[in-house]
């Protein structure tokens, strides 16, 4: 009887027991939802920020490029002009010698 009384308890109680569980679940649950979008919207933001950053990275690696490329050519000729200027001596040189002859 005893057993009986408890499982009859039991029936009565659980039900309330879990509305009342359901009732307190779900207002957490959409807090939950609420906090769950909130971060997707940060991930979505974090990921625009990514892409702009990854788009300025291309854009400046193509820039130190092009002037790395500027430089490399300002250089030849630089190399180039110095060679000039040292044949150009080396001629008024060897002139000077035949003008002595």
């Amino acid at each position: 009887m005893a057993k009986d009384v408890k499982e009859a308890t039991w029936r009565l109680i659980l039900p309330e027991i879990r509305k009342i569980v359901r009732e307190e679940i779900e207002p957490t649950n959409k807090r939950i939802d609420g906090v769950n979008k909130r971060i997707d919207d940060v991930n979505k933001r974090i990921d625009d920020v990514n892409r702009k950053i990854e788009d300025m990275k291309m854009l400046m690696d193509e820039r130190f490029k092009a002037v790395n490329d500027r430089l490399d050519a300002l250089r030849d000729r630089f190399d180039l002009e110095k060679e000039v200027f040292a044949l150009q001596a080396r001629v008024r040189e060897l002139e000077s010698k035949l003008s002595a002859r």
